[in-house]
């Protein structure tokens, strides 16, 4: 017998088609866990103090990364400004083509300028499909927040007042508003079904709600 033609149409055989075809695309172009990772990329701060810098863009990194932006390439923004060829100060839509450059949705960016008992802290958040800022803080801190004791909460105080709060706190707050109304739910649903409530005027319903 002649299987020249022959075509399969079973559905298990269409959905290893395209598993297969997907796990192709994922091992020559790009690690997939790898691509969805890459949602951002927090470039080095520039300034004078390299020590501090460097302490303050990694702990920056961090507090961005809880926030779901983060796992892109890491870089100095100096560098970044070279080799894309972009002014000083930069202008956001010259940052963002670099950004896509990196293979990510957003990119944050800034300074750390001062010598002496305070700093001036610029960061600028830019979304690289757009190339609009998002988001810009401006701040000043005190030498004793860039301490190694300290950093932690200064950078985490600078992304709360940048974007806001991590995504862990923020969908712990979701869970406790679901299971508040899910109690008013079921609270309704037993008035309902014990046939007393007042909606009705006393009268027991026509038919029982599906839950009862």
């Amino acid at each position: 017998m002649s299987t020249t033609g022959y075509r399969s149409t079973s559905p298990l055989h269409g959905l290893l088609s395209g598993l297969l075809s997907a796990a192709i695309v994922c091992s020559t172009l790009i690690p997939c866990a790898q691509a969805r990772a890459a949602d951002g990329s927090v470039l080095d701060l520039e300034g004078d103090d390299k020590a501090k810098v460097a302490a303050l863009s990694k702990a920056l990194r961090g507090q961005f990364a809880a926030r779901g932006i983060g796992g892109g390439k890491e870089m100095s923004a100096i560098e970044f400004k070279l080799t894309m060829g972009c002014d000083d100060p930069p202008e956001p839509r010259c940052m963002a083509n670099g950004g896509k450059s990196l293979g990510v949705g957003q990119l944050v960016y800034g300074s750390l300028k001062g010598k002496g008992p305070s700093y001036q802290v610029e960061l600028v958040l830019v979304d690289v499909g757009s190339g609009s800022v998002t988001k810009s803080h401006n701040a000043t801190i005190e030498a004793s927040g860039l301490e190694a004791g300290a950093i932690e909460a200064t950078a985490k105080g600078l992304v709360e007042a940048m974007i806001g709060a991590p995504l862990q706190i923020q969908s712990r707050r979701w869970r406790r508003r679901s299971r508040r109304s899910r109690r008013q739910r079921m609270r309704r649903a037993r008035v309902w079904c014990g046939g007393v409530t007042r909606r009705r005027r006393g009268r027991r319903p026509a038919s029982r709600p599906r839950w009862c």
